[in-house]
């Protein structure tokens, strides 16, 4: 709300009236909240809050990126400052606070849900390492930071926001490195720096005494005897079973959380998953536009990076949501659809695209 009215004063003062829209992001949009309002409408719940919830994370983001050009290299000067901004508060308030341990796990206050803590410092840790990859003068202070925020995600006991930092940052080096033809030396660098990385955890797990089961290639791999296992086992037949598929048992986390605590007897806000989410909020075709929504999103972002090395911020973080979101559930967050329509309306940057084209000329 705060940067839709940003953009709205902005172009108030600047007297800006142009329209940056894309007819199938647009399209897209008004696709999945007239379906929040048929799936509200077929509801047995009936949660208004959530058919308006769902309805404003869509078009805000939408309004917001086809009103404001956004500008790629501010972007990416930005988010490096602001990442590092943010995780220096962590620290301070961890080290002033002691921190809050629940069940062994690193969170801040104890209304700070453990997972969310690790996955916003796995967010930070993939914005300020892929800053400082694609620089020729890396910042050692981010660095500093970029290693102590995987430090708390670590202590923050979530696997998936680890893993997802990890996926997301290897997979750029590598796409960088096959378009830059270094592809082998890239590889064996990445193998070396995950080695050290892990060796690190484990002595970082050793001195805090922390839950090692939960890091074991087993623990991971074993997600039928989750507690994420049961809840997608249990919902999916619920949804598919009971005709709900069509259109989904209703909008809104509050739904959610009643279907997983009626088949499981848990009371988890969401199904932890942003794609199982869309599907029985929303049914298929909810699910459907959701995930070629985050497929343009990414080519697009992708597309963008060949140009402008910028790109590669906001890919690996679309990435690293992307990826966790098969273990968390990002669907009712305006996080998430802010960034899938900013990667999608980004465009390079006009000097790079430029000197791309007399490149490729000469």
């Amino acid at each position: 709300t705060i940067l839709a009215l940003m953009v709205l004063f902005s172009l108030l003062i600047n007297g800006r009236t142009k329209m940056y829209w894309n007819r199938n992001s647009f399209l897209l949009s008004i696709g999945l909240m007239i379906i929040a309002v048929i799936s509200y409408r077929k509801s047995i719940f009936g949660y208004t809050n959530g058919m308006f919830q769902v309805i404003y994370i869509i078009a805000i983001p939408l309004f917001v990126c086809s009103l404001y050009q956004m500008d790629l290299k501010v972007i990416a000067r930005a988010l490096p400052q602001l990442a590092t901004t943010m995780a220096i508060g962590y620290l301070l308030t961890v080290m002033i606070t002691g921190g809050s341990f629940v069940g062994g796990r690193l969170t801040l206050p104890n209304d700070v849900n453990s997972n969310s803590f690790g996955t916003s410092c796995a967010q930070l840790a993939t914005i300020l390492f892929v800053s400082n990859y694609i620089r020729s003068h890396r910042s050692k202070l981010q660095l500093g930071v970029c290693l102590l925020v995987v430090v708390m995600a670590l202590l923050s006991g979530s696997r998936g926001a680890l893993l997802a930092f990890l996926a997301a940052a290897v997979i750029v080096v590598i796409i960088d490195a096959k378009r830059k033809n270094k592809l082998t030396t890239r590889v064996f660098g990445v193998l070396i720096v995950v080695g050290v990385l892990l060796v690190g955890l484990s002595v970082l797990i050793s001195i805090f005494d922390l839950d090692a089961e939960r890091f074991t290639l087993d623990a991971i791999l074993s997600l039928g005897e989750s507690t994420r296992g049961v809840i997608y086992e249990s919902v999916i037949p619920y949804v598919i079973n009971n005709g709900l598929w069509i259109w989904g048992y209703g909008p809104g986390h509050d739904c959610s959380r009643q279907i997983v605590n009626q088949l499981t007897g848990w009371d988890f806000s969401h199904t932890h998953n942003t794609y199982i989410e869309a599907f029985g909020e929303m049914g298929i075709g909810g699910l459907i536009l959701t995930v070629v929504y985050s497929l343009k999103a990414l080519f697009n972002i992708n597309r963008v990076s060949k140009v402008s090395a910028e790109g590669y911020i906001l890919l690996a973080v679309l990435l690293c949501m992307i990826i966790h979101g098969m273990a968390e559930s990002f669907f009712c967050r305006i996080s998430f659809w802010m960034l899938l329509a900013l990667c999608r309306s980004i465009q390079p940057d006009r000097h790079d695209l430029e000197r791309t084209i007399s490149t490729i000329g000469e």
